[in-house]
Formats: structure tokens, C-alpha cells, sequence
């Protein structure tokens, strides 16, 4: 998908993107899961959220751009 995408958006758009990957893999490593579209809902909405505050000290701003991301 990203980079496909890289031909039609803007190199800071497909820069977000790579950073949003990278943390679901991390979160995968931390939570030793395997993300799935059906386990995606609103408990690993909080999860997520939960991981990002605290091993990146993100901001509720930050964290729904990533959520929008996903979406």
C-alpha cells in the first residue's frame, strides 16, 4: 500500500504513514500479537492509544491522527 501510494501523495503523507507502520509493529513486539483486521475494534483502539502515551509520550492530537491514518 505505501508504496503504491508513493506516487500519488505527498512525500510527508507517505513519511506518516511508515511512522504509523512502525509503531504497530512495535506494538505487535511489545504485546506479542498479531494484528489482525477482525481484532481491530475499540479495545485496540485504547490499547494503542495506552502504548503510544507510554513509550512515545504522544498527545491525544497525535494520537487520533494516527487512528485516522488507520482508518
Amino acid at each position: 500500500f505505501i508504496s503504491q501510494s508513493a506516487i500519488i501523495k505527498r512525500p510527508s503523507t507517505i513519511a506518516n504513514y511508515k511512522v504509523v507502520r512502525n509503531h504497530l509493529k512495535r506494538y505487535e513486539e511489545i504485546n506479542d500479537a498479531r494484528l489482525l483486521p477482525s481484532s481491530i475494534g475499540y479495545g485496540f483502539y485504547e490499547s494503542f492509544a495506552l502504548y503510544l502515551i507510554q513509550h512515545h509520550e504522544q498527545s491525544n492530537n497525535t494520537i487520533a491522527r494516527n487512528i485516522k491514518i488507520l482508518k
